[in-house]
């Protein structure tokens, strides 16, 4: 099935705080540089952000795009968008009754030299506000590389940068992909597990792996390498750059510096960013350099998330059934030591194999044990979990669950 994921993340938590920020600064009459990595959804970001702007009703803005305007410099650009025939320099504009806010849109398809010359058209523009009292706030959305081949941005009292980090977290990946369906069922659920884990954040990458997912570990595999082959990540194309990257831990709020070395490789989408997992190489440029076992234990931690909480929850309540019905000495045997009546796995799979009155109880339940019990062991060693005994043992589980407070029959 195709489904659309990325329209979703406008309403996320993330999403949001970004735009506000961005909207605060501006009304603040800072002028912004916001970048984007390669993945990010960069159009939906501009309509989102003129939308909340204008919405507000405090600021007057104007969104230019460079597409339309073929060699112009900066200040060409700015007069006939702005229709102030009468300026001369940047400077000139300011002082003219023009927008709080202009938002320079397409700038990664200008030529090189006229990028050049936004970077000084920026400096200046800042400089000119600060000492003029003026809030008025050029506002340039870009892919980061478009920038970071000339130089890093600078930043000062009226100069900021913004960057697309951590959005969305693994956790608002999973609530898109369960609002994407609305559906309880063993699939949806794998998928609001795995898919946050293997793309943190990339919501296209999500939606190729949207009907892979629940298949083979090959399968995933070639789902990833001709994802990257698409991005044109080759194995010698990505194999630069690298000495100086230092990977963020999860948990902490540390973004990088627009001079970081690094953060052409985030600008690339080659490092993803979020606060469960961290910064981490993208899984489709691990498929391509055949790191097969990274992607396994991010398909291994979003399964041990999945399951091992539920696995825990069957035999609790099955052991909390045989107390209620059984009394406490229900799994007791001779020359044993006495225990609370919550059995291990193990332990229940062999009372209920071997405990006579526990026929009923056996018919009902040995198989759930025995495939948690399995499961279990199986993440234990780090070793993976198809999604044939994911779904079977979502369907068994769930029976327990329901038949878990009926009485014992007679």
């Amino acid at each position: 099935m195709s489904v659309s994921l990325i329209p979703l993340l406008w309403g996320m938590p993330g999403a949001q705080e970004f735009l506000a920020h961005v909207a605060q600064d501006l009304r603040n009459g800072r002028s912004l540089w916001i970048l984007f990595h390669d993945q990010a959804d960069q159009q939906g970001f501009e309509e989102a952000l003129l939308e909340y702007l204008e919405s507000d009703g405090v600021l007057w803005v104007r969104p230019i795009g460079l597409a339309s305007f073929d060699g112009a410099t900066p200040i060409e650009i700015l007069r006939e968008a702005l229709a102030v025939d009468q300026a001369r320099v940047l400077e000139d504009l300011i002082r003219e009754d023009i927008p709080d806010v202009v938002v320079i849109q397409s700038f990664e398809e200008s030529p090189l030299e006229h990028r050049q010359e936004w970077f000084n058209a920026m400096q200046r523009w800042a400089e000119a506000c600060h000492s003029m009292g003026a809030r008025k706030s050029l506002c340039i959305v870009t892919q980061a590389r478009a920038v970071l081949e000339i130089r890093p941005p600078a930043t000062d009292v009226r100069l900021g940068v913004h960057l697309w980090w951590g959005i969305p977290s693994a956790l608002e990946t999973h609530l898109i992909c369960r609002m994407a369906t609305q559906n309880s069922d063993a699939l949806s659920h794998w998928r609001e597990y795995l898919i946050p884990s293997l793309t943190a954040g990339d919501l296209t990458l999500g939606e190729r792996l949207w009907d892979v997912v629940a298949g083979s570990m090959g399968e995933i595999l070639q789902c990833l390498v001709l994802y990257a082959s698409e991005r044109g990540w080759s194995r010698a194309a990505t194999n630069t750059g690298w000495s100086e990257w230092r990977p963020i831990p999860p948990g902490t709020d540390l973004r990088p510096n627009p001079q970081d070395r690094s953060l052409a490789l985030w600008a690339r989408g080659w490092l993803v960013y979020t606060p469960e997992y961290g910064e981490e190489i993208h899984s489709a440029l691990l498929a391509t350099i055949g790191n097969e076992s990274e992607i396994q234990h991010r398909i291994w931690r979003a399964q041990a998330a999945l399951l091992l909480p539920s696995i825990d929850s069957v035999r609790l309540t099955i052991c909390q059934y045989l107390l209620r019905h059984h009394g406490e000495g229900w799994h007791q045997r001779p020359g044993q030591p006495e225990t609370d009546g919550y059995a291990e796995l193990g332990e229940l799979e062999v009372l209920l194999r071997n405990t006579p009155h526990l026929e009923w109880e056996r018919e009902q339940w040995l198989r759930v044990v025995c495939l948690a019990r399995q499961i279990r062991n199986n993440l234990a060693h780090y070793a993976l979990v198809s999604f044939a005994e994911f779904a079977e043992f979502w369907q068994l589980s769930r029976r327990v669950h329901r038949m878990g407070w009926q009485n014992v029959p007679t």
